[in-house]
């Protein structure tokens, strides 16, 4: 007995995209083996039963991903940081009494945990130029931006970190110009327990200074750490934003592809430059790359 020839009508695959949160309308309407992609978690749903009376019953993998992350950069010396650029962008002030929504994204493993300089915009000796500043103090991450007035708004996370272990970090600005406006997540969670703030803050200074990554102004300043996966964005991201920022899937959270959240600036400390030289390439929309001074090194050491 021959076998019949497949054609095309006798089968149909369907692929719908969207948030993993926003599947909902996918249950209600799909039909036995269509499936549904989770853009921010990367979960990809089949159908097992029609939509009826009720919602469809769905089944989920997350597939292997072609994103990997094999690289972040050491800092183990006196003076050794990467430079990027002043733009605007970086700036919470406007320079005309506005402030600006902002955000920016890091992951950290510090062996001298009490004094890490993990990203600034502060580092030129005019005043003016003195912009922001994250940093832990006591081994405490504290966050504090200068204002025009002299003042300082900032908040800070009253616990001690470990040293020697991975830690993703964000923080968030809503422009409101008060310190209540200011937020930082720790591994995918909101800390900030206790403000830093005083003077008068008038507006965010906006000055001229480059940002610099594990680095600061003042001579003899040492970090001692990996840094790695480090994202700068011109919105304040929420807290849905922040926790997609960390890949959960496996057994312990690692960076995860943020390109979907549109960042300004991104830099992979090394995954697009294969782990050499002594530019770190800017994979957001900006075009800033960045620069490795006083020869920080390569890591294979990444989190995982």
């Amino acid at each position: 007995m021959a076998l019949n020839k497949l054609h095309k009508k006798d089968f149909t695959i369907a692929v719908k995209t969207g948030t993993d949160a926003n599947k909902t309308k996918f249950k209600k309407e799909c039909v036995q083996g269509e499936m549904y992609f989770a853009t921010d978690t990367k979960k990809l749903y089949v159908a097992e039963t029609t939509a009826g009376l009720s919602d469809a019953t769905l089944s989920h993998f997350t597939p292997s991903s072609a994103y990997t992350n094999a690289y972040s950069v050491s800092f183990p010396g006196t003076n050794e940081y990467m430079s990027i650029p002043d733009a605007d962008v970086w700036s919470l002030g406007d320079g005309a009494g506005t402030d600006n929504p902002i955000s920016f994204s890091l992951w950290f493993n510090s062996a001298s945990i009490s004094t890490t300089y993990l990203i600034t915009k502060e580092v030129d000796t005019t005043s003016n130029d003195r912009e922001w500043v994250f940093r832990t103090i006591s081994g405490k991450l504290y966050f504090f931006a200068r204002g025009t007035g002299g003042g300082v708004i900032g908040r800070y996370y009253n616990t001690a970190l470990n040293s020697s272990q991975w830690y993703h970090t964000v923080v968030t600005y809503d422009g409101s110009k008060a310190s209540s406006g200011l937020k930082i997540y720790l591994d995918g969670s909101r800390v900030d327990d206790n403000d830093y703030s005083s003077g008068g803050y008038g507006s965010a200074r906006n000055g001229n200074a480059e940002v610099r990554v594990a680095g600061y102004e003042l001579t003899g300043a040492v970090s001692n750490c990996l840094i790695d996966e480090v994202a700068l964005f011109n919105t304040e991201l929420s807290a849905s934003d922040v926790a997609s920022l960390r890949d959960t899937s496996g057994s312990n959270p690692a960076p995860a592809d943020i390109s979907s959240l549109s960042p300004v600036g991104w830099w992979r400390m090394g995954d697009n430059d294969n782990g050499a030289g002594g530019t770190i390439t800017d994979q957001g929309s900006g075009s800033n790359n960045g620069v490795l001074h006083n020869t920080p090194i390569f890591s294979s050491n990444v989190p995982s």
